[in-house]
This record gives structure tokens, C-alpha cells and sequence, in this order.
């Protein structure tokens, strides 16, 4: 996050301690309680290692019982418990909870977004649950059929508009499903994704994944959308060799 500038409000949200103050927000999450701590502005030695959070909002609201009078999506509590089971995290950086509300702070946060989450220790996208089973038998066989990267291509987290910068931008990028209790490595859930794309193209003989919309279900072999277009579809491109490249690779390619 860019520094010298006096609205860097940085927030994490973090285990409460014994002397949390009486009116400070409070929720529980796998049995522990969480608050929110604000550093300002961000420096690198000033910030304990955090975990960020992305997920897709989804359609559905309810009240964020951090801040008063705000909405969240239902996804993050759920959201947030499986990061906390996959990886134990020690602070947590999620925008429901941690984003400003107010200007300036928000519209500085929305630009240092690159620089928050390549700062992050980790980064843990937190797919739906249908992917659950998906994720279950990657972990077991490395393998996705063509099924598996349909269901993949559905999920509203591919197509979101901050997914590619938040996966470039990680020094360490995991994948989970919501409600689960375990993650995927990111670099070899991408190159498992990326071999099984190369296997479609070769079966099919097509120069991209596409699949059928229900208008072409009636005519074989003629598809409209493509799996090359897109955020996560441009990070399988990228592969694990530019999510972990050398850091002056990255800035070149106007990664953060």
C-alpha cells in the first residue's frame, strides 16, 4: 500500500484479546473470538503476517455485525470459517470487514488493493461449495476431466472483476470450497487446471475451452463463451511460473 499519505487506514481482523475494549465489535468464528484492529499508514515491518480472503459475494445480504449499519454478503462468515480451518490463519484480511467505509480511506484502499494483497502472507480463494467435491478429487488424483472445468467455468468466482489481481499479485495462493476444511496449493491447482485444458484442446482439436450455452446445446460442436477470456481464465494462462516468477518479472508485466 502506497505509504506518506494520511488516509492508509490498513485493518485486519485478528483473535480479540483479554483487554479488548467493552465496545468493540466482536464475532465469533470457529469458536474464537475476532475484532478488528486498524495500522495506519501500512508498513511492511509494522503488520503481522495476514492471510487475504477472495471470494464472490453472491446475491444474497445480511448485516455486518462489525460495522453497524453496513451489509455484507451471507457468504463471508462461511467464507472466513473455511479459511480459518484450512489455514489457521493469524490475521485475516477481508473487504466486508476490513475495507473503509468513509472517504477518502475507501477510494485509497480501492487503489492500493495490488500492493495489499501482494504484501499478504497468503492468499486463499474460497470457491463455492458445488466445487467442494471438485477440490476433494483434485487433492486425491491432480487430475480435472472436462466436467470438472465446466464446473470450474460456472463458478462466479471465475468471472469476478478483481479475481486476476488478486492471484498474481499473492506470494502464495491456496484454493478452498466453501464449507471445507482443507486447501489446495495454488501454483499445482493452476497447472492441474492448465493440463487439463491442454488435454481438451488436443481431444477436440480447438485452440481454447469453450462451452455450449443452452442456445448451442441443439447444434453439436458450436459454443459461445470461452474459458480464455476472463480473470482466472488469464491466471491458468499465466500458470504457477508467473504466480511465483522473480518480482521485477511481475512489475514489468504491470502485476502491482
Amino acid at each position: 500500500m502506497p505509504r506518506g499519505t494520511p488516509y492508509n487506514v490498513f485493518r485486519l481482523l485478528v483473535p480479540a484479546q483479554d483487554n479488548v475494549l467493552p465496545n468493540a465489535s466482536t464475532i465469533e468464528l470457529e469458536g474464537t473470538l475476532w475484532t478488528t484492529t486498524d495500522y495506519s499508514p501500512l508498513l511492511d515491518d509494522a503488520v503481522s503476517e495476514y492471510t487475504c480472503i477472495s471470494y464472490s459475494w453472491g446475491p444474497d445480504r445480511t448485516p455486518n455485525p462489525i460495522i453497524p449499519d453496513q451489509w455484507m454478503s451471507d457468504r463471508v462468515i462461511p467464507v472466513i470459517e473455511t479459511a480459518i480451518r484450512a489455514l489457521r490463519p493469524t490475521a485475516i484480511w477481508i473487504d466486508a470487514f476490513c475495507m473503509p467505509v468513509r472517504e477518502p480511506e475507501r477510494t485509497a484502499c480501492l487503489r492500493s488493493m495490488g500492493s495489499l494483497y501482494a504484501l499478504a502472507a497468503q492468499v486463499i480463494a474460497v470457491l463455492s461449495k458445488s466445487c467442494s467435491a471438485l477440490l476433494s478429487g483434485v487433492a486425491r488424483s491432480g487430475a480435472l476431466d472436462e466436467a470438472g472445468l465446466l464446473l470450474l467455468e460456472k463458478d462466479e468466482w471465475v468471472s469476478r472483476a478483481w479475481t486476476y489481481q488478486e492471484v498474481v499479485n499473492s506470494k502464495s495462493i491456496h484454493f478452498a470450497a466453501e464449507g471445507g476444511s482443507a486447501s489446495l496449493d495454488g501454483a499445482q491447482f493452476l497447472n492441474d487446471v492448465g493440463n487439463a485444458l491442454e488435454k481438451y484442446k488436443k481431444l477436440h482439436c480447438c485452440n481454447s475451452f469453450t462451452f455450449r450455452t443452452p442456445s448451442a446445446a441443439r447444434q453439436p460442436r458450436r459454443y459461445d463463451r470461452r474459458l480464455a477470456d476472463g480473470g482466472f481464465r488469464k491466471a491458468i494462462r499465466l500458470r504457477s511460473d508467473v504466480l511465483h516468477g522473480p518480482p521485477h518479472l511481475r512489475k514489468e508485466r504491470g502485476l502491482f
